[in-house]
């Protein structure tokens, strides 16, 4: 089986540039779920039971943001097949992220012991809950409003060794104004750098998420026209052979959305 530690990127990912602007204390929780296929609408449907929870959890203010996401393309001996994202904003609702009162404010009946315990039999009844990791947003291309996010490519980052501030320098400095760019021409819908705190940093340390608002809208541009018109006075090659000095991709997933739960201020329907 494939190494869990190198998939655990969020949203990455991140939904975090589909429906809201957020500070630099952002983290996302991201939990990763193995679903067999003849339980995929069990799931679902469970799913549907937990939205109405965080939608209690975002109401006194514990989450900011929640989603649900397939991961595409997986298959039978993929770790996981499906991901959910839970916004904070930092650490300080981390003790108590899921507190007894959310569970009876969106359903009466889990506030009897009984009831709660019948409810997470349930919940492990349709689901594994294979790993779970904790991401910090670093920087981010504010995603365009007409366009809305669906699509998402997760990519891992190994960064070189003792190369982690000339990698975020270069996140910021020569990537972000070509995302920005792509996002103005329509050919993205967002764009943001997480890093991976706590956790494992062997296999990878940090993420990009490009976020589409259709397949269509993922056909590959021209890389060195975005880069001309961004940094006319900057050599390509050399950008490129100091990026690959930099970090490598380690993998990337593409993921998407199926549901979500945002503040009623950016709340979008999904589709």
């Amino acid at each position: 089986m494939r190494t869990l530690k190198f998939y655990a990127l969020a949203v990455l990912l991140t939904y975090a540039l589909a429906h809201a602007s957020y500070g630099q204390n952002t983290m996302a929780v991201v939990d990763y779920m193995k679903v067999e296929p003849s339980k995929v609408s069990q799931y679902l449907e469970l799913e549907k039971k937990w939205k109405t929870i965080h939608e209690a959890r975002i109401k006194n203010g514990v989450i900011t943001n929640w989603g649900l996401y397939e991961v595409m393309f997986t298959g039978e001996n993929d770790p996981y097949n499906y991901v959910t994202v839970t916004w904070y904003k930092g650490m300080e609702k981390f003790d108590d992220s899921l507190p007894q009162n959310a569970y009876e404010e969106a359903y009466p009946q889990l506030a009897s012991s009984e009831g709660l315990q019948s409810f997470m039999r349930e919940t492990l009844d349709a689901r594994s809950l294979v790993a779970s990791n904790a991401f910090h947003l670093l920087t981010q291309a504010e995603t365009d409003p007409a366009s809305p996010p669906k699509y998402f490519a997760i990519n891992s980052m190994r960064v070189k060794p003792k190369k982690a501030q000339h990698y975020i320098q270069m996140e910021k400095e020569i990537y972000k104004p070509m995302h920005e760019e792509a996002i103005k021409a329509k050919n993205r819908a967002g764009w943001s750098v997480w890093m991976k705190w706590p956790g494992n940093f062997e296999d990878f340390q940090y993420g990009t998420v490009d976020a589409y608002s259709s397949f269509e809208q993922m056909s590959p541009g021209s890389f060195e026209d975005i880069f001309k018109a961004v940094h006319p006075d900057k050599n390509i090659d050399e950008v490129v052979k100091k990026t690959l000095e930099t970090r490598t991709i380690a993998r990337t997933e593409l993921w998407k959305l199926i549901d979500m739960v945002s503040p009623p201020s950016t709340a979008l329907a999904s589709e």
